[in-house]
């Protein structure tokens, strides 16, 4: 099986309200607990999917950070509902500047090894416009690590590893990922966010930076020979439902305790929103 993803987001919001999340509306709950900074940020806020915030109020200029990282992104899609594209829409729609975007390509059941990556590299058959490449051999057991590109500078760097190694499970399981930095991450952002064919756009994306032509499996899989899905299925009928009742009505009912005159500005506005001929007696639309 072979498995497009994006399993990570970073994004910068330089005009912050700092009594307001930055983040997604459907997260601005309760669920948020202090955490320690980093990177110049000296304030952190962690949401309990793992989403971190970060600010300097010392340092407006910083405005906030916002880290997503691939763990985060599937407890966000299992509790909330929202896809990575769902998140990565909201931060272009608000401004906010894409810092960070990680796009991944899962081999599994293939035989492939990240040896076959470095023999590939090594011998010249690999077609990029980077320069440089890195093995990294781990010491507890996690397998080898193929980086290509800078990773100092970070701005097109290609990583190749054992991922079932990486989480210690059983499995043939090989993953080429790559992480975009800067300016580009914007704008690839937003590419992505506009496509009608976002998995042959993410592989377009991937090959235009690294292409292993002498391994087999990619080579059938940039000719579109082989069959691929992203990791974001399409909502089932119900999720909307499970959202509200797991999301909405505990935050709601809160604010009715807090707050007994809302009650009655929340069913006139509900009122508003339902068609004129909605029957409330069973639900329907005549």
């Amino acid at each position: 099986m072979i498995t497009i993803l994006i399993d990570w987001i970073s994004a910068t919001d330089l005009n912050p309200k700092y009594d307001k999340s930055s983040s997604h509306s459907a997260l601005h709950d309760g669920n948020w607990s202090e955490a320690k900074g980093k990177n110049g940020y000296n304030l952190a806020q962690k949401h309990i999917t793992g989403l971190v915030e970060y600010q300097n109020l010392k340092r407006e200029d910083m405005g906030k950070h916002i880290v997503i990282s691939g763990k985060t992104l599937q407890k966000i899609k299992d509790n909330y509902m929202l896809t990575e594209i769902d998140l990565l829409q909201y931060h272009i729609s608000e401004g906010h500047s894409i810092t960070r975007l990680d796009c991944a390509i899962d081999f599994k059941g293939y035989g492939l090894t990240v040896e076959e990556f470095v023999r590939a590299f090594e011998s010249g058959n690999v077609t990029t416009k980077l320069r440089t490449a890195t093995v990294i051999h781990s010491l507890t057991g996690a397998g080898d690590t193929l980086y290509i590109g800078s990773m100092k500078k970070r701005k097109n760097l290609v990583r190749v590893y054992d991922k079932a190694k990486e989480l210690g499970v059983d499995g043939d399981w090989i993953r080429v990922e790559l992480q975009i930095m800067g300016k580009k991450a914007t704008t690839t952002g937003k590419l992505i966010t506009r496509t009608e064919n976002l998995e042959s756009d993410i592989l377009g994306i991937i090959k235009s930076v690294c292409d292993f032509k002498t391994v087999a499996v990619w080579d059938l899989l940039m000719n579109d020979q082989l069959q691929v899905k992203m990791q974001s299925e399409p909502k089932k009928l119900g999720d909307t439902e499970k959202w509200l009742i797991k999301q909405v009505i505990p935050a709601l009912s809160r604010t009715i305790v807090l707050n007994v005159g809302f009650w009655a500005q929340f069913t006139m506005a509900l009122q508003a929103e339902l068609p004129e001929n909605y029957n409330h007696a069973d639900g329907e639309v005549f």
